[in-house]
């Protein structure tokens, strides 16, 4: 007898394979799509420096999730006001020659919501992410495009956690 043409086998296969589809369901696993935003942010105009790369990223990602980010506040439904961003670098450790070791990288951003008749949707809120980063005083070129790339990866975040919170936006 052929074992690939066995039915206990293909069966306990399936089995397996079943349970193991209603694990993943049953424990909420489920993979990151697209963000569904209130329909009171049907059209958004973002407020905030057209220069930034936070806001442009912000700008793509928003139009990613089926919103219409529109030119002019007249235009919207609701009002994206993006401000304060920053980027900082503080030291974090030092060698025992006073030597920087260690740095912690941190991006903040400020923003808030409000609808096209002045009602406030979201209040202002401040989001910020911090990551450490070696620094190889050996190694310069190579660390500086290290450290952009980290800077490029908080810039991500900070935008996806904007709009995860944009996701749980009512009217105040």
């Amino acid at each position: 007898m052929n074992k690939n043409n066995n039915p206990m086998r293909t069966l306990i296969s399936l089995l397996v394979v079943c349970l193991a589809a209603l694990t993943l369901a049953g424990c909420g696993f489920h993979l990151r799509g697209v963000v569904k935003l209130p329909a009171d942010m049907e059209r958004v105009y973002i407020a905030g420096n057209e220069n930034s790369s936070l806001v442009r990223e912000l700008g793509l990602n928003l139009r990613a999730s089926g919103v219409q980010v529109v030119p002019s506040a007249k235009e919207a439904t609701a009002v994206l006001h993006v401000s304060d961003v920053a980027a900082e670098r503080r030291v974090l450790s030092v060698t025992a020659s006073a030597r920087v070791r260690e740095y912690e990288l941190v991006s903040s951003v400020h923003f808030s919501v409000t609808a096209a008749d002045g009602k406030t949707l979201r209040p202002d809120e401040r989001v910020l992410v911090a990551r450490d980063f070696q620094y190889d005083e050996n190694d310069i070129l190579g660390t500086s495009n290290q450290e952009a790339l980290i800077r490029k990866e908080m810039q991500r975040d900070l935008v996806q956690i904007i709009l995860r919170r944009l996701q749980h936006t009512t009217p105040q």
